[in-house]
């Protein structure tokens, strides 16, 4: 009676282990969206997955990216909230869309300027809604202070922006601040299409003594034109990916690192039970200078030493 008794004490023990351990393993269905083809967006989706398999296996991730538009987006979102977890949906897009949007379940944003831009949060350091994530934002005095650490005589910028790009006027309202704050001589020029992208860096018409490409999308595909149109002029970028296409510098958020960080703020607030307002929205406080090599020698710029040390250097 006793051996029985201890057998069943022992089976309901182990019973219970099980339970717990299948309940703590239970999977947790997140989805993830976005609009539109991005290389780096493509990249942070790819960090977070992988960091999200090594720290929390259990969350189960449904990926419906490069969507036509917003309006499939704003669809998938809505089926993703009342179907799953948590949302994350990325790019500029989808942070406008969640300001409006609001969500029964959480979301996590990414691939986007700051999202207090555009409403979505209003905290990043207690976001206080439901929404938190990560963002690619670097103050624009920060990212212009690069520049001019490696061209001094750049007293006089031009920037070229895609006006329909829904970060366009929020660049360009960070940039004029840091301009008059470092007290340079800019000006802004909108444009819809390429052809008025190579017009400006060929004309140059305010004369100035370098060029700076937006991190839009229709600048990025077209930058090789855009450099070799500018000629001698000096062209620098908000992205990576138009360094790679032939401009001389940008300083740039860590798309990697960004992943990470998103993949732990998702395990944060779905496995850990944090609530939003204990998650921040995540910045790279590092960003990297990324230099075109070939563009500075064809450019004939000279670089200090100590910042080619640190540099992300492209040959």
């Amino acid at each position: 009676m006793v051996k029985n008794k201890l057998s069943f004490v022992a089976g309901a023990l182990l019973a219970l282990g099980l339970s717990g351990q299948a309940m703590a393993q239970a999977k947790i269905e997140v989805g993830v969206t976005w609009a539109g083809k991005s290389g780096a967006t493509t990249r942070l989706y790819t960090s977070m997955k992988d960091r999200l398999q090594e720290i929390a296996p259990q969350i189960s991730l449904e990926y419906v990216g490069e969507q036509a538009d917003i309006a499939k987006v704003e669809e998938t979102v809505k089926r993703f909230d009342s179907s799953k977890a948590a949302t994350v949906a990325l790019r500029d897009s989808a942070a406008t869309l969640l300001a409006k949007l609001k969500t029964t379940n959480p979301a996590f944003v990414g691939g986007t300027n700051n999202p207090m831009f555009y409403g979505t949060i209003k905290n990043l350091q207690a976001p206080e809604g439901n929404v938190t994530g990560v963002t690619y934002f670097i103050p624009k005095d920060i990212i212009i202070r690069s520049f001019i650490s490696l061209m001094p005589e750049a007293d006089s910028l031009s920037f070229i922006g895609d006006s329909k790009h829904s970060s366009y006027q929020v660049d360009k309202e960070g940039s004029e601040e840091a301009c008059t704050q470092l007290k340079l001589r800019c000006t802004f020029h909108a444009v819809t299409t390429a052809d008025e992208a190579k017009d400006i860096a060929a004309r140059n018409p305010a004369g100035a003594k370098a060029l700076v490409l937006m991190n839009h999308g229709l600048l990025i595909d077209n930058t090789k034109v855009i450099v070799a149109s500018a000629g001698k002029i000096p062209t620098f970028a908000f992205g990576d990916a138009s360094v790679k296409d032939g401009a001389v510098a940008g300083l740039v958020a860590d798309v990697s690192k960004l992943g990470v960080m998103l993949a732990d703020s998702i395990n944060d607030v779905l496995v850990k039970k944090k609530p939003i307002s204990a998650v921040p929205v995540g910045l790279d406080n590092q960003p990297l200078l990324v230099i075109n090599m070939s563009s500075v020698t064809q450019l004939g710029l000279s670089i200090p030493l100590d910042i080619l040390a640190t540099a992300n250097i492209l040959n």
